[in-house]
């Protein structure tokens, strides 16, 4: 999960069984997120039903790209989760280099967020960039599990890579 913030879409995701990378810039929530991943480790430890969650620094970006420890592993990440990471255009260049470090044509990328001015901005960087295909969720296939969205609009994409 790129972004994660406190880590709660990544704590789901270990419930479900996923074994989760969460990332997320040093000065935001990461030490937090951190704690809390180990508290959940440990409540965790020998169910085998669930997965583990590890957290790892991670500024988007080539300028920054070779202070994370993620630059030094070959891991092969199946799916990454983007979840309300495009509301600041000034960043969609960085995050779109750092999805292209870690896409391959067997990953996806699933990302969630509500439209805000700019948001849809990010999909032209990502056209830029090459090799990606994004596919836009009507919105009734969204399940938004009970979420009032009559104020917001909430949208859900599935990207592929393919070089």
């Amino acid at each position: 999960e790129c972004g994660s913030g406190l880590g709660h879409v990544a704590r789901g995701l270990c419930e479900l069984g996923a074994h989760v990378t969460a990332t997320d810039m040093p000065c935001n929530d990461l030490e937090a997120c951190r704690r809390r991943a180990d508290v959940f480790n440990a409540e965790k430890a020998g169910d085998e039903t669930c997965g583990t969650m590890r957290i790892v620094e991670l500024t988007w970006g080539q300028e920054h790209w070779k202070d994370s420890p993620l630059s030094k592993e070959d891991g092969k990440y199946d799916f990454i989760i983007l979840a309300e990471v495009f509301s600041i255009p000034e960043v969609h260049t960085e995050l779109v280099w750092t999805l292209s470090r870690f896409m391959h044509s067997e990953a996806e990328v699933w990302s969630i967020y509500m439209n805000r001015p700019f948001s849809m901005m990010v999909f032209v960087e990502i056209a830029d960039a090459g090799g990606f295909r994004v596919h836009q969720f009507d919105t009734e296939q969204v399940d938004l599990m009970g979420l009032d969205t009559s104020d917001i609009f909430c949208l859900m994409h599935k990207m592929t890579y393919d070089p």
